[in-house]
């Protein structure tokens, strides 16, 4: 994995090619347009954007604190994951504070204030969201992954469930901008992720 740090307002960088001269399978555009990593695996993307999440590093540590190897995978895993839903829940705080911020605070009712601005410690338990300004949840909390029913309407989903649903959840949220390299030949683009 290679992570370049730009000024935005200058052009996009020739992408980066990996050891074996082949362009990299992935392009993630994050930090604002101020960084961008070019990796080969889901898993590396999400190192780029979370601190600790290499799964090797992990498991090496695991080992030296003598978990057994039966459930060396397992508890791997159950890191991975929880990594994902910690970074998943601080993204969302960051985004709804965002579109907070622009949205003008007499468009809404107390009910929705409350919601817009409580804690993300637990999700909040509602039916349903037609506020003018979209809410941004994770999934982790809601069912079928959680406990609480998942509600319709006005709502930015944040799915950390896997490599793959939180990659595409951030870019479909407009937090990063992901791209994959789709030509069979090298040297041929990126194409944004559909």
């Amino acid at each position: 994995m290679i992570v370049i740090t730009r000024d935005p307002s200058s052009p996009p960088p020739e992408p980066p090619r990996a050891a074996d001269d082949q362009p990299f399978r992935y392009e993630l555009t994050y930090d604002g347009d101020y960084r961008r990593a070019y990796a080969a695996t889901l898993t590396e993307l999400c190192g780029a954007l979370i601190e600790g999440y290499d799964p090797a590093e992990i498991g090496q540590r695991l080992q030296a604190e003598g978990v057994p190897a039966e459930q060396l995978e397992d508890l791997v895993t159950g890191e991975l994951d929880e990594l994902r839903i910690v970074q998943a829940v601080a993204v969302q705080v960051r985004l709804q504070a965002d579109l907070n911020a622009r949205a003008p605070l007499d468009d809404f009712t107390q009910d929705q204030l409350a919601v817009l601005r409580g804690d993300r410690v637990t999700q909040p338990a509602i039916d349903s969201w037609d506020a003018p300004v979209p809410l941004v949840l994770s999934t982790h909390d809601y069912q079928p992954q959680g406990d609480l029913p998942k509600p319709d309407g006005n709502i930015i989903w944040l799915d950390p469930r896997d490599e793959a649903t939180f990659i595409e959840s951030l870019d479909a949220s407009g937090v990063v901008r992901l791209a994959e390299h789709v030509g069979p030949e090298p040297g041929e683009g990126l194409a944004p992720i559909a």
